[in-house]
């Protein structure tokens, strides 16, 4: 993602920005009509960046452009403040007025960009009978469901046409039932949008039902950028590798053998050599409760430290040189009567373990 930006109007973000002592520094770019979903742990500066995008925290270096036009430009003495940059924003608790309708609450953001309360009131009832909400326009936000409230903010953020909307978790408060149906409202809502969107998210659900292209935040700096098939084949950090649930290891790689930075060793069919990442999925690891018969190429001694149940796998952290953790169904753990504290052998074949350059 170098150069200049992107040629469709859309969101250019280069540049940094402080709160306090912690610094972000970022670069995205976002055309018009794609989804940009924003990783990261928590502190990691996801919000920052949209409070910076959406003109409530400045830069102290850089450029922001929305839709083609300068917003933010420190070097030039440029600032557009939020309410002129055309960019709409969807919170995770929602925002809505309590004491108005949801019609009143719609029409509200298109009466703020300057439209009289007649033809307002009429354009967010065409809003809310395109979102299938036109029989809860004259609900107060209290009678609806969290996935309700959350899609009528999303109507009011898109009701002026704004060139950048920005969602901060928007899923986040909702139980599983309600993140899977709003997902699904999500998407219907989005598709026929030409703005540039962006989210924020803890949920690689969300990020792969939702989005387009990801950017992976850590520590205020960006590690990881690209499609979500790119990140998904070679996460870069620890951080993306638990997100998708896989295993990711570094070391040094010669003649097939790659020795690890936190101890041990994996023998892998790649023939490639110096610093590396070892990928290596949970699927592919077989757990023994002895010494495996053979001459497997990767046989690794090591003590259960944890069991979880994932959907319908069961995943096993075993702690060795190296760590792994394997996933396998619940019917193997129970027949293998493992808890935390057992010793078990982790195999893994050599075709199994996927290095890529570090």
């Amino acid at each position: 993602m170098n150069g200049d930006p992107v040629d469709q109007p859309g969101l250019f973000v280069e540049g940094s920005t402080r709160v306090g002592d912690f610094e972000v520094q970022v670069r995205l770019e976002v055309p018009s009509g794609r989804t940009l979903a924003l990783l990261g742990p928590n502190g990691a500066g996801k919000s920052t960046v949209l409070r910076t995008v959406a003109g409530l925290q400045p830069l102290e270096a850089g450029r922001v452009d929305v839709g083609g036009r300068v917003v933010d430009e420190p070097a030039a003495g440029r600032f557009v403040p939020a309410r002129e940059r055309g960019v709409g924003m969807v919170f995770q608790d929602h925002l809505l007025f309590g004491n108005l309708t949801v019609l009143e609450n719609v029409a509200f953001g298109l009466r703020s960009s300057g439209m009289r309360a007649a033809p307002a009131r009429r354009r967010a009832t065409e809003l809310l009978v395109d979102a299938g909400l036109a029989d809860r326009s004259a609900d107060r936000p209290s009678a609806l469901s969290g996935g309700q409230r959350q899609r009528v903010a999303l109507v009011r953020a898109l009701a002026t046409g704004p060139s950048v909307v920005l969602m901060d978790e928007p899923l986040a408060s909702l139980d599983a039932g309600a993140r899977t149906e709003l997902r699904r409202a999500l998407r219907h809502d989005l598709a026929p949008v030409a703005a540039a969107r962006v989210l924020v998210t803890h949920d690689v659900v969300d990020a792969f039902a939702l989005a387009d292209d990801v950017v992976v935040l850590e520590a205020g700096r960006v590690v990881q950028s690209g499609s979500l098939s790119e990140v998904a084949a070679t996460p870069r950090s620890r951080y993306v590798a638990d997100l998708l649930g896989v295993n990711l290891l570094s070391g040094e790689a010669s003649a097939g053998v790659v020795e690890l930075a936190g101890g041990g060793q994996l023998v892998t069919v790649a023939g490639m050599d110096g610093p590396v990442f070892v990928l290596v999925s949970p699927g592919s690891v077989a757990l023994h409760r002895s010494a495996p018969e053979g001459s497997p190429r990767n046989a690794v001694p090591g003590t259960v430290t944890d069991l979880t149940l994932v959907g319908e796998r069961m995943r096993v952290h075993v702690a060795g040189a190296p760590s792994l953790v394997a996933e396998i169904t619940p019917v193997s753990a129970a027949a293998m009567v493992l808890r935390p504290g057992d010793p078990v052998w982790a195999v893994v074949k050599a075709t199994e373990v996927t290095t890529y350059p570090r």
